[in-house]
């Protein structure tokens, strides 16, 4: 198992200078995906899994907006930050200085110590695959002019 990444250019907007930088390249995970991989690891239906799956999810949102710390073991943790203006003292603060809430994951240790292992492939994007035809029209190319010595079949 790797993580697919291809290589983007990106610009220094200081500099101005343009560097090479790999950029994962990820495929949708859906929910039907995942109930989908949890019945065929377990001995629960797919009926069973989404019904599960689904209420969980609505009690981590539920929390999440009482401003609760989720825990998931194995994953990380969710947790809510608030940023907005401050006020000169306690007592001068009112909720509508809060301008956004923020939800923030971090990783679980173990899963931290995994990604460190991590092992990376290239992913065949767009123009890496119009690359890869080209040399292959190249290659057909090439057996076709030096392609033999036998006579063509009339």
């Amino acid at each position: 198992m790797a993580i697919k990444y291809s290589i983007v250019a990106h610009k220094n907007p200081d500099t101005g200078e343009v560097r090479a930088y790999a950029q994962v390249v990820n495929e949708k995970f859906s929910f039907d995906d995942l109930c989908k991989q949890a019945t065929a690891e377990t001995t629960v239906t797919e009926a069973d899994v989404k019904a599960v799956v689904s209420a969980v999810l609505m009690i981590l949102q539920r929390e999440v907006l009482k401003g609760n710390t989720i825990c998931l073991q194995g994953l990380g943790t969710l947790y809510a930050t608030l940023s907005g203006e401050g006020a000169e003292e306690a007592k001068k603060f009112v909720p509508s200085m809060i301008k956004r809430v923020n939800l923030r994951f971090m990783p679980d240790t173990k899963l931290k110590k995994e990604l460190a292992k991590a092992k990376f492939e290239i992913a065949p994007t767009k123009k890496l695959s119009k690359a890869a035809i080209e040399d292959m029209k190249d290659l057909v190319q090439e057996a076709i002019d030096g392609g033999g010595d036998d006579e063509p079949t009339p």
